[in-house]
């Protein structure tokens, strides 16, 4: 009985413990831009960081940029600019290294990025959709066939909501119907 209080008295000691460093612990390297899993139409970015406790006696430490899997980069600069970025989710990780190269523990940082494709806004050159003079967007077969009021006022488009689709539905089917039961009630011709 006493050798299973010494283990739960140690198991207690150790997750306090933990529970204490791991309260206390503060990253020494932070990474100010861009954000975590924020979204970018350029095909660069610009990464900003910080150390934010001193990590050598050396006057300016030297960093360890590395975006995906590509080959690090090492500078002694707090921001660093990387370009020709694809479409996707990219992963930036930082370090700071001593003079021979060995990262320097407890100063990593890591956050991912995307960059979304930007799309275009519709103009003229957008198929099925034109601008009109007030810089309104409209259905270009629909401005083809209308031309523009002599006012200058606005276009005026069909009313989304209208019941004229559904009407010409149910008025095809009663017309189908009606051809097919005229067709089997008629009477048969003699031979």
């Amino acid at each position: 009985m006493t050798r299973f209080r010494t283990i739960l008295f140690l198991a207690i000691l150790v997750g306090l413990g933990a529970f204490a460093l791991g309260q206390g612990v503060v990253p020494a390297m932070r990474i100010l831009s861009p954000k975590a899993g924020e979204k970018t139409t350029n095909s660069y970015v610009d990464v900003q960081y910080e150390l934010s406790a001193p990590v050598s006696a050396s006057g300016s430490p030297t960093f360890r940029l590395q975006l995906d899997g590509h080959d690090p980069v090492e500078t002694t600069d707090t921001q660093y600019t990387f370009t020709g970025l694809t479409p996707g989710t990219h992963t930036v990780s930082i370090m700071a290294v001593d003079a021979n190269g060995t990262p320097i523990t407890g100063t990593q940082a890591q956050l991912q990025f995307s960059v979304v494709q930007d799309v275009p806004p519709p103009g003229p050159k957008s198929p099925g959709a034109q601008v009109s003079n007030s810089g309104k967007l409209v259905n270009a077969s629909y401005q083809a066939g209308n031309s523009a009021p002599q006012d200058g006022g606005d276009q005026k488009l069909p009313n989304s909501g209208s019941a004229l689709p559904l009407l010409s539905v149910i008025g095809m089917g009663v017309l189908v119907g009606g051809i097919v039961s005229a067709l089997r009630t008629r009477p048969s011709s003699s031979r």
